[in-house]
C-alpha cells in the first residue's frame, strides 16, 4: 500500500469519526483494511519475514477493526 492509498483511508477514517451514523457503511470497508494488513502483518512475522515493529502494528489495526466492528454493531441503521 502506497502513502497515497494511507492518507486516503485516514481521510475516511476521518469522515467516519465525524458522522459515524451517516459514514456507518464505511466501517465495513475500514475493518476489511484494518483486517488484512494486521493478519498480514502477523503471517509474515510468524514465517520469520518481517520485524517485531510490523506485527506490532499489525496487532494495532487487528484491535482497531475490533473496535470498528463493535461500533458497527453499536450503531444502527436508520429506519
Amino acid at each position: 500500500m502506497g502513502l497515497s492509498d494511507r492518507r486516503a483511508w485516514q481521510a475516511a477514517f476521518l469522515l467516519i469519526a465525524r458522522d459515524v451514523q451517516r459514514y456507518r457503511l464505511m466501517m465495513l470497508p475500514a475493518i476489511l483494511e484494518k483486517v488484512t494488513f494486521g493478519a498480514a502483518a502477523v503471517m509474515l512475522y510468524a514465517n520469520g519475514r518481517v520485524a517485531g515493529s510490523l506485527v506490532a502494528g499489525g496487532l494495532v489495526d487487528l484491535a482497531f477493526a475490533v473496535l470498528f466492528a463493535l461500533a458497527f454493531r453499536a450503531t444502527h441503521a436508520k429506519a
